[in-house]
């Protein structure tokens, strides 16, 4: 990213991550594909070096756990995860309000926007696939990030379905987004990556160049032939 743009003091970059696709691209790497979250890793590192909580640093990294574990419920959430919450919480968080303003803040427009999504999902694969396809006129209208976790989060709760895929147009490019979840038994990293991407077991994205449609076929046919279907 811009990070060695901005390092304009030339100093060495340490690269703290968790996903099992990366690379090792800084100066000092420590990945963990094991933790649940960066941000579990960076609570580590406050303990490591007898660093201070404070109520903000709490609050940053509750919020970055609990996003990462999709709230707690997705299988990277260890014993070892629950144990660093309930340090966290001991900072006066107000878990309730946390969750309301992440997941329960969804504009009207945006709510309306969903259920158009949901009216366009489809399947493949004898229903082991459910993928949408988002046109470039409605990228606009699907910017948030949110949004297009809450659809993943739908359609991978539809029954029989092991592999959920979104494709997303990029306004102004010939690329398409894609974003895989699974249920566990197909390893979307390793899709992922084979389209140039990466991620997680259970969590997985990738930019693939062409048209919208030509990539929904690449892709569904690659998932397809991993499922043996």
């Amino acid at each position: 990213g811009q990070v060695y743009t901005l390092n304009d003091r030339q100093k060495p970059v340490l690269n703290i991550d968790h996903h099992i696709s990366n690379d090792n691209f800084a100066d000092v790497n420590w990945v963990d594909p094991k933790a649940s979250s960066t941000c579990e890793m960076v609570y580590r590192l406050f303990k490591q070096f007898k660093v201070p909580l404070n109520r903000d640093s709490a609050l940053c990294i509750y919020v970055g756990i609990m996003t990462d574990t999709g709230s707690f419920h997705y299988s990277n959430t260890t014993a070892f995860t629950h144990r660093t919450v309930a340090e966290l919480m001991n900072y006066n968080l107000n878990i309730s309000q946390i969750y309301r303003q992440i997941y329960e803040n969804v504009p009207i427009r945006d709510m309306l926007f969903l259920g158009r999504l949901i009216s366009n999902i489809r399947t493949a694969a004898q229903g082991k696939i459910v993928w949408l396809a988002i046109k470039d006129v409605w990228v606009s209208q699907c910017a948030s990030y949110d949004l297009t976790e809450r659809i993943l989060t739908l359609m991978r709760q539809i029954r029989g379905a092991e592999v959920a895929v979104l494709f997303k147009a990029l306004a102004g490019k010939k690329e398409v987004r894609v974003n895989f979840r699974s249920q566990g038994k197909l390893d979307v990293n390793k899709v992922a990556s084979f389209f140039g991407g990466g991620g997680h077991h259970s969590a997985s994205g990738a930019t693939v160049k062409g048209s919208l449609t030509m990539v929904q076929r690449k892709v569904i046919a690659e998932l397809k032939s991993r499922l043996k279907v």
